[in-house]
């Protein structure tokens, strides 16, 4: 696998937020005047699919009110019964990581505001693959 590296899903996900910045200046300017909106817990929780699973982020339609941090509850199964497209269809809020069985690379899927001015990944909507 020459020229190639795996990057876990949680750190795709925010090393694909900075991209939206063009210099470690522009980065600083914001986080500066972010902070003072305060901060949310991103804390990703699991969901299984016929073909795959989903990660699903704060603001996701799937996203629990109170997601298990210390993993004692039964999984979620909303859509265990469906494909990753069916519950892509059927839970329309979208702050996601899929996971496709058959392709080894995650999907980010965001269609939504994000809370606190947050900026979302770079290229992260319903057709973009990173």
């Amino acid at each position: 696998m020459v020229g190639k590296l795996r990057v876990a899903p949680p750190q795709l996900y925010e090393l694909s937020r900075l991209l939206n910045f063009q210099s470690l200046d522009e980065l600083r300017l914001y986080a500066k005047t972010r902070n003072r909106l305060g901060t949310e817990r991103m804390f990703p929780v699991g969901i299984r699919c016929l073909d795959g699973a989903i990660r699903v982020l704060p603001g996701d339609s799937l996203y629990p009110e109170q997601p298990d941090l210390l993993g004692k509850a039964p999984p979620i199964d909303s859509c265990s019964k469906l494909t990753v497209d069916q519950c892509m269809m059927q839970y329309p809020h979208h702050h996601r990581i899929v996971l496709k069985s058959d392709s080894n690379r995650p999907v980010i899927k965001v269609n939504i505001k994000l809370n606190l001015e947050q900026v979302g990944p770079l290229g992260a909507n319903t057709q973009s693959t990173l």
